[in-house]
């Protein structure tokens, strides 16, 4: 028969496969089993039963709280083509491993894309890219040949938190036969989760080990319990298992307690394991004799929140890609970093020097007085260029 050639043909070590002749395989006796068992009620009368140690049983709203925290999740690409995985915590920061983003120069290189995924109706959902910040928050601990724990902090430009939300970062006690859930992109791909065979089968003071199916790409995710509690960093995988009857392989996390007490110790969270409050930036003014040496020689007017039409606002960009500043990614980030805070924490990198440009304009039209703060800053930065000064004629015929 075909099925027995196949089986010979996929062990062939299995010396007892090779000897048996095809009638012997075929005629190998079957367990009869009592229909009673199957279908009579058990000594106490019932009809159902927990089959296992653990209950599978779960309440409908895990699956939507599931999905409300993997929109914090995001595809980590650096600037080699590389991917892993990453996820925000509060104050706009993400939590991935080292051995993804090393260093702050890796980082600032990168970039974080949330919502690369399918949709409801099996369609690309409409991703966005974020530019990290290292300069405002980057804290990492070494490989576990370094004798670190493999986990990297760092803050992301602008404010995905006001879209993505935040994993709730917090001590926690991963038990073994308990479930380990991960939210991650494997393969660098489109996001998955994985929640079936994935029972933790060892808990240290430093690492979580369990059999959720993971990949490359996938490192960096989170690591959740059945409460969406999170427990661990996914950064390893395929350890096997010693002394296992199943031949079975091991996945690995580091234990979140480890991150947290590290994060403690680095100031990004406070004594209690609480997210650091954010502090209120005023925003520096520029010395006078700097902002009288690039005054227009027409004037700055003065525009209202909303006062400019869209062909307007398209044409003010336009005019402001011409800005020498404004072309630079770094010099850009430096011209946001001093704005206010309700502006500058709005701003979005999406991609390219003109939608991170119309996103500035765009946000500070938002605010009262928030297009004259840019432009102070932006003519502030760069001189008197012909540029600048081009740009506030074009803004003057508004």
């Amino acid at each position: 028969m075909a099925l027995v050639a196949l089986a010979r043909q996929e062990n062939p070590g299995a010396a007892l496969l090779q000897q048996l002749t095809e009638d012997q395989l075929l005629e190998m006796p079957i367990p009869i089993v009592a229909d009673e068992v199957w279908e009579g009620p058990t000594e106490s009368g019932q009809l159902e039963k927990i089959i296992g140690n653990q209950s599978t049983l779960l309440p409908v709203n895990f699956l939507e709280k599931g999905l409300q925290l993997s929109r914090s999740v995001g595809r980590i690409v650096l600037a080699d083509g590389s991917r892993g995985t990453g996820f925000l915590i509060a104050n706009n920061i993400l939590l991935s491993n080292n051995h993804v983003l090393p260093t702050a120069a890796v980082a600032a290189k990168a970039r974080v894309e949330f919502n690369f995924q399918q949709t409801l109706e099996d369609r690309d959902a409409a991703v966005e890219s974020y530019k990290f910040d290292p300069t405002a928050v980057f804290l990492t601990s070494g490989r576990d040949s370094e004798d670190g724990d493999d986990w990297t902090a760092v803050r992301v430009a602008g404010n995905p938190n006001a879209k993505w939300g935040a994993v709730t970062l917090g001590k926690a006690n991963p038990i073994v036969g308990s479930r380990a859930i991960i939210i991650q992109h494997p393969g660098g791909g489109q996001k998955q989760i994985a929640f079936d065979h994935n029972v933790v089968v060892a808990v240290t003071e430093r690492r979580v080990q369990y059999l959720t199916d993971t990949l490359e790409g996938s490192s960096g995710s989170p690591v959740f319990n059945t409460e969406w509690e999170l427990i661990a960093i996914h950064h390893m995988g395929g350890q096997y298992e010693p002394n296992s009857k199943q031949n079975r392989w091991r996945n690995q996390g580091v234990h979140i307690n480890r991150v947290v007490e590290g994060l403690m110790a680095g100031k990004v969270l406070t004594g209690d394991g609480r997210p650091q409050p954010q502090p209120e930036v005023s925003t520096p003014v520029p010395p006078t004799n700097a902002v009288e040496t690039v005054t227009s020689p027409v004037g700055t007017p003065e525009v209202a929140e909303g006062g400019l039409t869209v062909p307007q606002k398209l044409k003010l960009v336009d005019a402001l890609l011409k800005v020498p500043t404004l072309q630079q990614e770094g010099r850009r980030t430096a011209v946001i970093a001093q704005l206010r805070p309700d502006i500058r924490d709005n701003i979005v990198w999406s991609g390219t020097p003109r939608t991170h440009v119309l996103s500035m304009v765009d946000t500070a039209l938002a605010y009262p007085g928030g297009l004259e703060e840019l432009l102070t800053l932006v003519r502030y930065f760069e001189g008197g260029s012909i540029p600048m000064q081009a740009a506030d004629k074009l803004l003057a015929t508004f």
